[in-house]
C-alpha cells in the first residue's frame, strides 16, 4: 500500500496480485483489514514491524544520483526543511498506535473506495456477485463506460448479464471497475 504524500487530499493505493478465481474473497478480506485498521488500529507488534521496515527503507531513497535528485526536488516542492530526511526516522519511531488509529479513522473512507481490477475479466469478476462490494462497472481505456457486455453467457431469457452487474448491492458501497488484460492505463 502507499499513501501519496501531498498538501491536500490524495490517493491511498493498495495493489496486490490475486488468483483471478479468488478475487472476490481477496476483496472481502481487504475490506475486513481496512475496517479493522480503521476501528481497531494496529497492535504494538505490527507498529514495530512497520516502523522498522520504513526506517530501514530510508537509505534507499538516496542510493543513486537520480534518487538523490528526486528527493531534493520533492523536499523543495513540498516546502520541507533541508534536514527533513534526517529527522524523518525519529519522527516515525515516535508514532504511537493511537496516532495510527486516529489517522486511519480520518483517512480510510471505505464507502468511497474504488477498486480497479485488471486481468482476465471473466475469471476476475466471476466471484464478485453477492459479496456486497458495490456496483460493477466496465470501463474502456479512456475511462468511458464500455459498451460491450462482460464475457459471460446470457441468462435463459436472453437478458444482458451487464444489467444485473450494474445494480448496487446492500452493504459497503465500493465501486468496482474491471478492464480486460492489457487495456488499463496506469
Amino acid at each position: 500500500s502507499n499513501v501519496d504524500a501531498r498538501y491536500g487530499p490524495g490517493p491511498f493505493l493498495i495493489s496486490t496480485d490475486v488468483q483471478p478465481d479468488k478475487t472476490g474473497e481477496a476483496l472481502v478480506e481487504l475490506f475486513v483489514q481496512l475496517d479493522t485498521l480503521k476501528t481497531g488500529g494496529v497492535t504494538d507488534e505490527e507498529l514495530a514491524l512497520a516502523r522498522a521496515n520504513f526506517v530501514r527503507s530510508l537509505p534507499g531513497l538516496f542510493a543513486v544520483a537520480p534518487l538523490q535528485s528526486a528527493q531534493a526536488v520533492e523536499t523543495c516542492a513540498r516546502g520541507l526543511p533541508p534536514d527533513h530526511h534526517q529527522k524523518l526516522a525519529a519522527a516515525v519511531e515516535a508514532v504511537t498506535a493511537d496516532q495510527v488509529k486516529a489517522a486511519a479513522g480520518r483517512a480510510i473512507q471505505i464507502d468511497d473506495l474504488v477498486v480497479v481490477l485488471v486481468g482476465d475479466r471473466a475469471a476476475s469478476t466471476a466471484g464478485l456477485e453477492g459479496k456486497g462490494l458495490g456496483e460493477l462497472v466496465f470501463i474502456n481505456r479512456d475511462g468511458t463506460p464500455a459498451k460491450c457486455a462482460p464475457p459471460r453467457a446470457r441468462d435463459a431469457g436472453g437478458a444482458d448479464e451487464r444489467a444485473r452487474l450494474r445494480r448496487r448491492p446492500a452493504g459497503p458501497g465500493a465501486a468496482v471497475a474491471a478492464a480486460p488484460r492489457g487495456r488499463a492505463r496506469a
